[in-house]
């Protein structure tokens, strides 16, 4: 029996079991008829035994085995009454659960979205369309100077993200409201060098580069003709982007800075004289300034220039005397003689005799 009993694998702490007494290992239980023994014994200990009755002979087995045993007695109760206290084990929840806040406080912080690309000093190329677009859309309205400088700023870092229409779109929103800024904050040289870059121009890009660019860059910064030239060659290529009235600006402003495109007075030649055939299709203003150009181009067109004239005389008596009617009659007439023509038409003749004073 000693043999059989010490044999067995039992999950003791590593302490030499002593010998128990022969009365300890064979007298039965008088309730289940089972052994005594709670620590050798592999039949398990009755259900209505308690844990004082195993200390007690816990203690006794320490008693026998000597000073060194007795000294571990908790010891050996913990280990000998694992069937009869259950252990209870503390931790704590190492995983994903743990770092999540409560609802409230996550509704309020974790979920928000930091959209730093809205705010102006952090903004993106589709940011500076949209300021630059609420600003063209109120010219009359008023900005502070922080604005403006913040704008500049953001701008001038984002030169190289911007296509000409936004370059073109940019430069027009600080010259609508004549922006003073300093020197290291001024848009319209980087923006005239970024355009120099670009393989592909719009026509109405640059239709607002060649009107804006010549008026805010100094001559001394840039090499102003000589991009109005190139400007004007590439707006040869697309004419069929522009309209008449467009093409006569681009024409006037090329007459300003005193250049002359043959090719392009030719072109934009044709395109008036479509337009002429059509009612109301040209203004006043842009029929004289169409004038004017040809003259400064060199551009002699007979049939084009007495359709002119006869155009201008027929809208002057159609709006009445006027300021307006009467300086441009008078450019009109002056575009004919300047470019040696001596037959004016009768309504031209007519339109200026009834602006003179009597």
């Amino acid at each position: 029996t000693q043999t059989s009993h010490s044999n067995r694998n039992h999950n003791h702490i590593s302490l030499q079991k002593p010998q128990l007494p022969l009365h300890h290992r064979d007298a039965p239980c008088s309730a289940s008829r089972q052994p005594r023994c709670f620590c050798c014994c592999s039949t398990s200990a009755p259900a209505s035994a308690s844990t004082g009755d195993v200390a007690a002979s816990v203690g006794a087995i320490a008693a026998s085995a000597g000073s060194s045993a007795a000294s571990s007695t908790p010891a050996l109760v913990a280990s000998f009454c694992g069937t009869f206290i259950q252990r209870r084990h503390f931790g704590i929840t190492d995983g994903p659960f743990r770092h999540i806040k409560p609802r409230p406080i996550r509704e309020a912080i974790l979920s928000k979205k930091k959209h730093f690309n809205e705010v102006l000093v952090m903004a993106d190329g589709r940011k500076l369309m949209e300021t630059a677009q609420e600003v063209l859309s109120k010219p009359e309205g008023t900005f502070p100077t922080a604005f403006w400088e913040v704008l500049a700023k953001r701008s001038i870092q984002s030169m190289h993200l911007l296509n000409p229409w936004e370059l073109a779109m940019l430069a027009r929103a600080f010259d609508k409201h004549n922006v003073e800024l300093p020197p290291r904050l001024d848009v319209y040289l980087p923006i005239l060098h970024q355009v120099e870059t670009q393989k592909e121009l719009p026509g109405l890009a640059i239709l607002v580069l060649m009107e804006v660019l010549p008026r805010r860059v100094a001559q001394n910064q840039a090499n102003i003709p000589d991009f109005l030239r190139t400007l004007g060659r590439r707006s040869a290529n697309v004419m069929y982007e522009l309209s008449a009235a467009h093409a006569i600006r681009i024409l006037e402003a090329l007459s300003l800075a005193n250049i002359k495109d043959v090719a392009l007075c030719s072109r934009v030649a044709r395109k008036v004289g479509v337009q002429l055939e059509v009612p109301g299709a040209l203004s006043l203003q842009d029929i004289s300034a169409a004038a004017s150009s040809f003259a400064h181009q060199g551009h002699r067109d007979l049939d084009l220039l007495k359709n002119i004239a006869e155009s201008t005389g027929a809208i002057c008596e159609s709006l009445g005397r006027s300021e307006a009617t009467t300086q441009a009659a008078q450019n009109v007439h002056d575009a004919l003689l300047k470019l040696g023509i001596d037959e004016i038409p009768s309504s031209l003749t007519s339109a200026l005799a009834s602006a003179q004073p009597a």
